[in-house]
């Protein structure tokens, strides 16, 4: 399981786009909720605490934990502090994203979400909420058939079902959430950084899944085979769907040993001026990352070159 978490194509798609703050989270992420299992709680609020730092997308995971912690029947401690540490955090990370943002604006679709919903709250209407909740669902990913499509990679090598079986996997909704929310197609590929964090709780919730079919089934007397040896197989067979996915990802490690291709984009990339914009398609995304003023979309959208 852990050599299929390092395959798991949203993790392992990091390694070859250009270097995000998210890609660091499943350290944090992985050693707060160890924390909060071990009942530690100093530990376990130091790692929330900068896991939600890492990015603004990130606070509600602490609001989740408390909602956990509920469900876990921990003390009132566990429940409240990450609940109200996640709904600070939300805050204020929304307020700098606007202050900033009217400082300094260097592309249309910097913290697109936020952009988004401002856009939403700010129609005007005298008739209730309704326009508001058409307008977010008719531009959100819920209604692209093709978005929700690829939203199931996430849970395909997975076995679909085992996720399921467990509630820390419950840890992982929110970004989730979000991403179905927001009006960016792309945001369900393997080599993007959006689901990071649903990733790491929904493998952690198939480990938990394993173990309580294979507890299950030997208590039944079912298979007529030891808990363990159904444990493994079950990992064998996670760990060969995950293979299975490599095609979402391997081409960029190919591509990143091609010398020559990679020699060419740098010489046809030298001929742009350095203050232009570009959108570039995102097998070259680690190359043209050092320029101030891109997107990796792969096609038009009112770059320069």
């Amino acid at each position: 399981m852990v050599i299929a978490f390092l395959f798991f194509p949203f993790i392992v798609g990091q390694n070859f786009t250009p270097a995000h703050e998210e890609g660091f989270a499943p350290f944090f992420i992985l050693f707060a909720l160890y924390f909060f299992r071990k009942n530690k709680f100093m530990p376990f609020l130091l790692f929330l605490l900068v896991t939600i730092s890492i990015k603004e997308s990130l606070a509600p995971i602490a609001v989740m934990f408390g909602c956990y912690a509920f469900l876990k029947k921990r003390s009132l401690a566990w429940i409240i502090y990450p609940i109200l540490i996640g709904i600070s955090w939300t805050v204020l990370s929304i307020a700098l994203i606007n202050h900033f943002q009217n400082l300094y604006h260097p592309h249309s679709d910097s913290a697109w979400f936020f952009v988004y919903l401002k856009k939403a709250f700010l129609i005007k209407n005298k008739d209730g909420p309704l326009p508001l909740i058409t307008y977010l669902l008719s531009n959100s990913n819920m209604l692209h058939w093709e978005t929700l499509k690829s939203m199931f990679l996430l849970i395909l090598p997975l076995g679909i079902f085992l996720p399921l079986l467990s509630s820390v996997s419950l840890l992982g909704f929110p970004e989730l959430i979000l991403n179905l929310l927001s009006c960016n197609q792309t945001i369900f590929s393997p080599i993007w950084h959006y689901n990071i964090a649903v990733s790491c709780f929904i493998l952690i919730g198939a480990v938990e899944g394993i173990r309580k079919i294979s507890v299950f089934a030997y208590s039944r007397g079912f298979l007529h085979i030891s808990g363990q040896k159904l444990e493994s197989l079950l990992c064998i067979f996670i760990l060969c769907c995950t293979l299975i996915y490599s095609h979402l990802w391997i081409g960029l490690g190919i591509y990143k040993k091609d010398a020559g291709r990679i020699n060419a984009v740098k010489e046809a990339l030298s001929l742009i001026p350095a203050y232009a914009s570009i959108s570039a398609p995102a097998d070259i995304a680690a190359i043209v990352s050092g320029r101030e003023k891109y997107s990796i979309l792969g096609f038009d959208s009112g770059e320069d070159y």
